[in-house]
């Protein structure tokens, strides 16, 4: 069993609390420990950065109840209760998941011997043991070169007590490598680029990779979106981003703009790419599986398409959405009638839709992409915004040249922001198209508390 002393952190109490410090100071309590205990647990302050009482009252409703019914506290649940029954102290520590990966520690709590969390802080931190599907020491230390020198008891307690309110990367995804080839998309001519796993490296290879069609943004060159469908590639996705050029004269346009079309041209295609056995992705793609994603006008695009709303110039001629398109997610798009100024009803039937937003978007503003949301007939879906990101959040430049720019300046650095919303919209995908319960586990449970850059209002 945890003692409640071992779950206590002295320096990050009073760093925490500084009017406890001063307390001490002047001779009202002997330690933080004593406050905590009179008081602290009482007040909701977190023992220390293993033990998140908000997480843990936000997660657990029937703990919550108690506490407002002050019959006990959280942290007070966790050491009497919550550690044996597998409950997590903090969205940083995954107790099914430590379990899942370490039989021997699952058979000691089988003994009565321990706790998940009393083997990790007694042995498992020392022993390097993977705890959360979401945190990787490794890669923690690798892209932080502050923390290179750092050994993993010393990363793991950095991560808890700063990188996570620092909005530090430490989340892996799926493959370490990711391939690409450019192409032309033959049954309507568009040049593409395609991005793929390569699983070869791997100690776990999946059979087949769901296709992703990125719909770029207008007169945004499928260049712009290198590292964004580099990463949602490496969850697990064959990532396909064409160029589509439009000419109409009606609206004085020429230039890069996409259509409903491509999404059964990008399919019949990348079929017969995964039939052609010269085909660098021959033989590794579920065909059965299409997911969309969108920037801007290209995310207008997709949801008109998944609505059954064939309004010109989104769509044109007759267009029927292909059985295979199994969830979306879409970045800065809104589907506001500008003629009528009210938001079109998405009728999805059940097909899952995120829509991703920056919070400073200045072209589809967050209000627009609000009151889309609040359109979309089904659920799953989910609203994300990533905090300090604008329009374009997803490009690999901010106001690429030749489209629209966003006049509102992004705070959020450009590779976090591309790296958040790849992330985000492809573990929303992962956890409805692939039914992918760790990647539901994310979006619905621990993503808030694991990315202080954003924030997600998530419906099943």
């Amino acid at each position: 069993m945890l003692e409640p002393i071992a779950l206590f952190n002295e320096n990050f109490y009073l760093a925490q609390n500084q009017d406890v410090a001063s307390a001490i100071g002047s001779g009202g309590f002997r330690s933080g420990f004593d406050h905590f205990t009179q008081f602290g647990q009482f007040e909701g302050r977190d023992p220390s950065a293993v033990f998140d009482t908000s997480y843990y009252l936000d997660t657990y409703q029937d703990v919550a109840d108690a506490v407002e019914q002050n019959i006990i506290t959280a942290f007070a649940h966790f050491i009497e209760f919550g550690q044996f029954e597998g409950r997590d102290p903090s969205a940083a520590f995954d107790t099914g998941y430590y379990l899942d990966q370490h039989q021997d520690v699952a058979n000691a709590i089988a003994r009565d011997e321990l706790t998940g969390i009393e083997h990790f802080l007694n042995f498992g931190i020392e022993e390097k043991r993977q705890f959360s599907p979401f945190v990787d020491l490794n890669l923690y230390r690798a892209v932080n070169p502050d923390l290179a020198s750092f050994n993993y008891s010393q990363a793991f307690d950095h991560l808890v007590s700063f990188g996570i309110d620092e909005g530090r990367q430490f989340t892996p995804s799926l493959f370490d490598r990711v391939d690409s080839f450019s192409t032309v998309i033959t049954t309507n001519g568009n040049p593409a680029d395609v991005y793929y796993p390569n699983s070869s490296s791997q100690s776990q290879v999946m059979a087949s990779f769901p296709i992703a069609l990125l719909l770029p943004g207008a007169l945004v060159d499928k260049s712009q979106y290198e590292k964004f469908a580099n990463i949602v590639a490496s969850y697990g996705f064959v990532v396909v981003v064409p160029n589509n050029e439009r000419s109409l004269p009606q609206f004085d346009f020429e230039g890069l703009l996409s259509e409903a079309s491509e999404i059964d041209d990008t399919l019949e295609y990348i079929v017969a790419e995964n039939a052609n056995p010269t085909s660098p992705i021959a033989g590794i793609v579920d065909t059965q599986k299409l997911v969309l994603l969108g920037h801007s006008n290209g995310g207008a695009v997709g949801l008109s398409a998944i609505g059954g709303l064939c309004n010109f110039p989104l769509c044109s001629g007759d267009f029927a959405l292909p059985d295979e398109v199994v969830a979306s997610a879409f970045y800065g798009t809104n589907l506001l009638n500008p003629e009528t100024g009210e938001f079109l009803e998405i009728s999805n039937g059940g097909i899952p839709i995120a829509l991703v937003s920056g919070s400073l978007e200045g072209v589809a503003t967050p209000e627009e992409v609000q009151g889309t949301f609040a359109r979309i007939s089904d659920p799953p879906k989910a609203l994300i915004t990533i905090f300090g990101a604008n329009h374009f959040g997803i490009t690999d430049e901010n106001n690429p040249r030749g489209a629209r720019p966003d006049l509102n300046p992004a705070t959020l650095a450009q590779d976090r922001g591309i790296e958040a919303i790849a992330r985000w919209s492809a573990l929303f995908l992962r956890a409805t198209a692939l039914n992918d319960a760790a990647a539901f586990d994310y979006i619905y449970r621990r993503g808030d508390y694991l990315d202080i850059n954003a924030s997600a209002i998530a419906q099943t």
